[in-house]
């Protein structure tokens, strides 16, 4: 027989974190592109790529002409790269973020708010 949840039950557990509203953060200044994340990765969503092969977007050519004072198809190939991750695929685990030895990588959890729903 199940008997559910009263109101304050109901309210705790539609709090309950179950990893649908944890995000991966990433600190670019931190990265020292070893790949670790890569690595660790079950689902494969995350690629080290040459910062070469990134442009065409105007918001990261510009944060690599102001990292490196050159746009990205003036870099020289191995120079710089980025991690680029697939979102879909995340299942926010956490093991990138574990794995990751300069902190370039945290997991951090929206807040849910309460509020009142009216009929």
């Amino acid at each position: 027989m199940e008997l559910g949840f009263d109101e304050q039950q109901g309210r705790a557990e539609g709090l309950r974190c179950l990893n649908c509203q944890v995000n991966t953060i990433f600190d670019g200044s931190k990265c020292i592109l070893c790949a670790g994340c890569v690595d660790v990765c079950p689902e494969r969503c995350l690629r080290l790529v040459d910062l070469t092969q990134v442009s065409g977007d105007l918001r990261y050519d510009a944060l690599i002409q102001h990292r490196y004072g050159m746009p990205a198809a003036e870099l020289k190939a191995g120079h710089a790269g980025a991690i680029i991750k697939n979102e879909e695929k995340c299942i926010r685990c956490g093991l990138c973020a574990d794995r990751c030895p300069t902190g370039a990588i945290t997991m951090e959890a929206l807040e849910q708010q309460e509020r009142e729903v009216f009929e």
